[in-house]
Order: C-alpha cells, then sequence, then structure tokens
C-alpha cells in the first residue's frame, strides 16, 4: 500500500476492536495488539496519516481513568483521534483537557441519528470528520455546504489539518464520489492556491 499511492497521500487506519473494545483497555492482551498495531503504522512511513481510535458507545467518564492510561502508552509522535459516542462525554472537559496534553484531535461524528455526539470543540490544529450520508441527496447536499463554510472560517483562524471520512448508506455507497466532489470543489473555490485533488471515479473491487 505504502509504495502504491502518490507522495501525497495519507492513510488512516481505524486502530483494531480488539484493542478498543475490551473491558479493560489496558490489559496485557490489549496492550499488545496495540503494539503490533503502532509496529504496521511505523511501517507506513511518512503515508500513515492520523489513526482512529473509536471507543464503544458503552465506554463512559466512570472509565476515565483507563483511557488516560491508554492514552499515556500512546506515541506522541503518532497523530490520532478520538471518537466517542458515550453520553455526554463529547462535550467534558476532562476529556478536551486530555487530548490536549496529548495533542490528539477530537473525532466530529456527523450522522442523523446522534446529533448529540456533534460538537466544536477543536483540541489541537486538526479537524477529524466521520459525515454519515443518507439516500436523501438534497439534504447530502445541505450538509456539505454547511461543512465547506464551518471547514473554511477555521482554515482563516489557523486550521493546519482536516480529514473528512465520508460513510453512504450500502445502497447509495457511488453516491460519496458525488458528496466528495462537491467538499472539494467548495473548498478548492473558497482556497484556489490550495493543492486539492478532486476525485474523478469509484472503484469500489479493488483499493488500486
Amino acid at each position: 500500500w505504502r509504495d502504491k499511492v502518490s507522495d501525497g497521500f495519507k492513510f488512516s487506519f481505524k486502530v483494531p476492536q480488539p484493542v478498543t473494545n475490551r473491558k479493560d483497555l489496558n490489559d496485557s492482551e490489549g496492550v499488545a495488539r496495540m503494539d503490533q498495531f503502532i509496529e504496521g503504522i511505523d511501517r507506513m512511513g511518512n503515508k500513515a496519516g492520523t489513526s482512529f481510535i473509536l471507543l464503544p458507545q458503552h465506554f463512559g467518564m466512570e472509565k476515565f481513568d483507563q483511557l488516560e492510561l491508554f492514552l499515556n502508552k500512546w506515541p506522541n509522535e503518532m497523530p490520532a483521534t478520538l471518537e466517542l459516542r458515550g453520553d455526554g462525554m463529547v462535550h467534558e472537559s476532562a476529556i478536551r483537557k486530555l487530548l490536549m496534553e496529548h495533542n490528539m484531535s477530537l473525532c466530529v461524528t456527523d450522522t442523523p441519528g446522534r446529533r448529540d455526539i456533534v460538537h466544536n470543540e477543536l483540541t489541537n490544529e486538526e479537524l477529524y470528520i466521520r459525515y454519515a450520508g443518507t439516500m436523501d441527496v438534497a439534504a447530502n447536499s445541505m450538509r456539505i455546504e454547511s461543512w465547506i463554510e464551518r471547514i473554511s472560517k477555521l482554515i482563516d483562524h489557523g486550521l493546519q489539518r482536516v480529514y473528512f471520512m465520508i460513510h453512504q448508506p450500502a445502497d447509495e455507497r457511488g453516491s460519496a464520489l458525488e458528496v466528495a466532489r462537491q467538499l472539494g470543489m467548495g473548498l478548492r473555490h473558497n482556497f484556489p492556491k490550495a493543492q486539492i485533488t478532486i476525485p474523478t471515479d469509484y472503484r469500489s473491487a479493488t483499493l488500486f
């Protein structure tokens, strides 16, 4: 993979569930699996982008000490984002403070079914968005226009990196291309000097 993508391409790998979906994030098996994951990321060299840590919905603030210990073991030089689905966790000041200490971003999950986990918190100079679209093309377009405006304002105020992960319903996966094109063209219009590549095709059969 590393050798088959262009120089500017960055992979964003998800930390596997055997690491994140454990009763204790820091038990010996989980730590060993995390070490294997980190070793794999190291082999990607400069093609490794921000890694994605998703904790299960039942992970709440009562396990904050587990999360703190887990992040203390994460390499400082390896960028990561954290997605939280537990009730109210994305709005906890202790979470923001912890992520700032580790220079990690707090993932924004934009999904119609969970408006409670959409937030406006930036904990470093990166914005990482997981966008879940719908089968309503007009609604998707309005949401993307809103993101173009929001991202543009944040860039004007110093935002350095944006990851925008598009998830479409199974029957509409091909429409992810149009969502990506709308986003890319809107941002390129606002920032004509930026090197923004607009996708031109959609291939589901193979990664390359």
